[in-house]
């Protein structure tokens, strides 16, 4: 075999390997996309189900993300030993 014949037969295999990266590469592109979707409604059902358990509405979120807001009624504690009171020394 001459060595323009290897040649062009590496040639023709590295384009073939090229091919399969690129398709293996695709369908990894889509695996992402794909999980990067299923965290973020993993994510929505987490903040749901938050909100659910903790009795709270979405104006309450809101008013946990806006900024200078005070706590919504729902989510303010009793004060405990020490909290707005005398420090004991």
């Amino acid at each position: 075999m001459s060595r323009i014949e290897e040649l062009e037969k590496k040639q023709k295999r590295l384009e073939n390997d090229l091919k399969k990266a690129k398709e293996r590469l695709k369908k990894q592109q889509e695996t992402v996309t794909k999980k990067e979707n299923e965290l973020k409604q993993l994510e929505a059902e987490v903040v749901s189900t938050f909100l659910v358990e903790n009795d709270l509405t979405l104006t309450d979120l809101k008013s946990l993300l806006a900024p200078n807001q005070s706590t919504p009624p729902a989510l303010e504690e009793t004060p405990k030993d020490n909290e707005g009171g005398t420090e004991h020394v």
